[in-house]
């Protein structure tokens, strides 16, 4: 029997069913990487050190993906983690630098947003929470339309540690997403910060 006999719907319900790696599922032909994509990018969880900075290279190639987002999971600023951006081009960081809301928050806190998203040379370890809350906050705004559910661990481990670290863009749209709420984060219905 065919999958092409099954209609798109019906695969992507067994799919759902299925304990196997949807990554090996959608390399199988055209049709499967089609229905397993949106199911792939539904649940985003960052949770390793080059996961920033891999999926930032794959939403910036394949922008629609953002729209499969509906669970969100990270872990609030490890340090050794990668969030260098420099890797993108100029036109990469006009598209960034476009995906952030004036209207929402204003033209000069967007402006210093996007400066924020970028490592300045030679770095020193004790500002990497300032890139983690300017680039997570970024993409929680790509997210917004279809998010969920937000999750972070760790999110205060270092507030505790060091009081001088503010989270200025994570707080400016986490004010933003109200559960169940109108706004930005319509869809938004739980958000867990440990």
């Amino acid at each position: 029997m065919s999958l092409s006999v099954l209609s798109n719907e019906i695969i992507s319900e067994i799919i759902n069913c299925l304990d196997g790696s949807l990554t090996s599922i959608s390399l199988c032909s055209r049709q499967l990487h089609s229905i397993t994509e949106p199911i792939l990018y539904s649940n985003i969880h960052l949770n390793y050190p080059k996961s920033y900075t891999n999926f930032i290279r794959t939403v910036i190639a394949k922008p629609y993906l953002v729209k499969h987002v509906r669970h969100f999971r990270t872990k609030g600023h490890p340090y050794g983690w990668d969030y260098d951006l420099s890797f993108l081009t100029t036109e990469d960081r006009k598209w960034v630098r476009s995906q952030l809301p004036n209207s929402l928050h204003g033209k000069a806190a967007c402006e210093k947003w996007f400066k924020k998203m970028f490592f300045t040379p030679n770095v020193n370890w004790v500002e990497v929470p300032m890139y983690w809350d300017a680039i997570t906050a970024f993409l929680l705004t790509l997210f917004s339309p279809t998010l969920q559910t937000i999750w972070m661990d760790s999110y205060g481990w270092n507030l505790h540690h060091h009081p001088y670290i503010e989270y200025t863009y994570m707080d400016m749209v986490l004010k933003a997403s109200k559960p169940n709420g109108g706004g930005p984060f319509h869809r938004l219905k739980e958000v867990t910060i440990m």
